[in-house]
């Protein structure tokens, strides 16, 4: 499936777009104003989500070729950029804030997600 994704970087380079438009429109939803009750749903979200945009990133970077550091290095810095925008446009959404915690578990997911792909093309591949 990776192999494929990076013959095809249309296909990462959509799956990328649909992703961080998703982001967006999920953090420009007005918070609720109370605190999770059980288990926080957010954070596993914000893990998945920027799981899949670093790595959808990555794959369309490298594009099937060997995998540089500069590939990697970009991919991390762009989804920690957008990670960080995210959280900066929260601001100025009512009853949303910018949470350093949400920043630690997309980190989490940006850096799991790299770790991943990587082990896939040097064990697999």
């Amino acid at each position: 499936m990776i192999g494929y994704l990076e013959k095809k970087k249309g296909f990462a380079a959509i799956f990328m777009m649909i992703i961080a438009v998703e982001i967006f429109a999920i953090s420009s939803i007005p918070g609720s104003g109370f605190a999770p009750i059980s288990v926080d749903l957010s954070s596993l979200y914000h893990l998945i989500v920027f799981f899949l945009l670093a790595f959808f990133i990555l794959v369309f970077i490298s594009g099937g070729k060997r995998v540089k550091s500069k590939y990697i290095f970009t991919a991390i810095a762009l989804s920690l950029v957008y990670a960080l925008l995210d959280e900066v446009h929260q601001i100025f959404v009512p009853r949303r804030f910018f949470s350093v915690g949400d920043m630690l578990i997309d980190s989490m997911g940006i850096f799991l997600s790299t770790l991943i792909y990587l082990y896939y093309k040097r064990n697999i591949s």
